[in-house]
C-alpha cells in the first residue's frame, strides 16, 4: 500500500469487493454445469432472486389456500390477504403466482425454473 492523499471512503471499498464477491459468487467460472445435459450454464444473481421469490411465492400462496379452504369448511368469512399478497395487489393465491411469473424477465425465466428443487417444480405444474 502506498500512501496518497486522496481520501479513501470505506463505503465505497467495500460496496465495490461486496459487488465483485456477489458476482463471483453468482456467475463465476466453477459455477459451470456440464455441457451436455443442456442446462443453464451460468446462474445469474437475477435469475436465484426470481427463484427465491417464486419459492416464497408458493410457500405463502399454498398457506394462503389452506386458510381459505379451513375458513370455507368452518362457514367463516376468508381470511385478510397476506400483506406480500397485498403489496402484489393479488386478490387470491393465483393471482399472486401470476403477478410473480409477470415479473420474472423472459430471459431469466429459464434459469429460474431450472433453479427450482423438483419438489417445488411438482408444486407449480398444477398451478399453471
Amino acid at each position: 500500500y502506498e500512501r496518497t492523499t486522496e481520501p479513501l471512503v470505506l463505503d465505497d471499498e467495500h460496496e465495490a469487493e461486496r459487488e465483485a464477491e456477489e458476482e463471483n459468487l453468482a456467475t463465476g467460472p466453477d459455477r459451470v454445469t456440464a455441457t451436455n445435459l443442456n442446462l443453464a450454464s451460468r446462474k445469474t444473481v437475477t435469475a436465484e432472486k426470481a427463484a427465491e421469490l417464486l419459492l416464497e411465492c408458493l410457500e405463502v400462496g399454498g398457506e394462503y389456500r389452506m386458510a381459505v379452504a379451513d375458513s370455507e369448511r368452518a362457514g367463516q368469512p376468508p381470511p385478510t390477504v397476506p400483506a406480500i399478497m397485498a403489496a402484489f395487489k393479488a386478490k387470491s393465491a393465483d393471482d399472486y403466482l401470476m403477478e410473480v411469473i409477470k415479473r420474472i424477465k423472459a430471459s431469466d425465466l429459464e434459469d429460474t425454473l431450472l433453479l427450482l428443487p423438483y419438489t417445488s417444480v411438482c408444486e407449480l405444474l398444477p398451478l399453471l
